[in-house]
């Protein structure tokens, strides 16, 4: 592992970063992996992030400076999604979860859902991804026929299986608080295959 600066270079090499090898290596799972072992980039001190804008990348320096998440809030949405799609590409799980209260907080100040943001999240997430969660959260929040019936909203194939899950997710839920506000308790609940299985013969 280099004791001394790491060069990373982003996009196509266009862009140069000199951060400290040593901290690289304690909040990044990628890092710490390129820079030990008999790889290149630990005999040479450099990392080539192609796909990496120099935008983007600039945040992950910022926060590695010192600054704290909380200061991020005033950034747009899109720069915001793209610094936790790489700071999940990086595997630097300490931000996510600070990220995403940034994240929700902005949604309370601003009193809008960023829809325009749903396909870009679903083209560069994994299907458990919290970023994911978070979105189809809210958009659950909206008037269901006025958002899908916009033509204006181009949603990626994967994000309305999503939405149909939650909704009926929610459905059950208001249906047992409704019969357990009627008194019936989850043990006179039962499934039709179990009161098949009691029936005689």
């Amino acid at each position: 592992m280099s004791n001394g600066k790491v060069t990373i270079l982003v996009r196509e090499d266009e862009n140069t970063f000199h951060l400290d090898g040593k901290e690289l290596y304690g909040c990044s799972q990628f890092f710490a992996s390129a820079l030990t072992g008999g790889f290149r980039e630990a005999e040479e001190s450099i990392v080539r992030l192609p796909e990496i804008d120099a935008q983007t990348f600039r945040i992950f320096e910022r926060w590695l400076s010192g600054q704290r998440i909380s200061g991020f809030k005033d950034l747009d949405w899109r720069l915001l999604c793209k610094f936790f799609v790489l700071t999940d590409y990086l595997q630097v799980s300490s931000v996510q979860e600070p990220l995403l209260s940034v994240l929700r907080l902005k949604r309370r100040e601003s009193g809008s859902v960023p829809i325009s943001q749903i396909p870009f999240i679903y083209d560069n997430t994994l299907s458990d991804s919290p970023l994911r969660r978070l979105w189809v959260g809210w958009v659950m929040e909206l008037p269901a026929p006025e958002i899908f019936e916009d033509e204006k909203w181009e949603f990626p194939k994967e994000f309305l299986p999503h939405i149909i899950r939650k909704m009926k997710a929610a459905q059950q839920m208001a249906g047992m608080s409704a019969l357990m506000h009627a008194g019936v308790s989850d043990e006179d609940v039962t499934s039709p295959r179990d009161a098949h299985r009691r029936l005689p013969g």
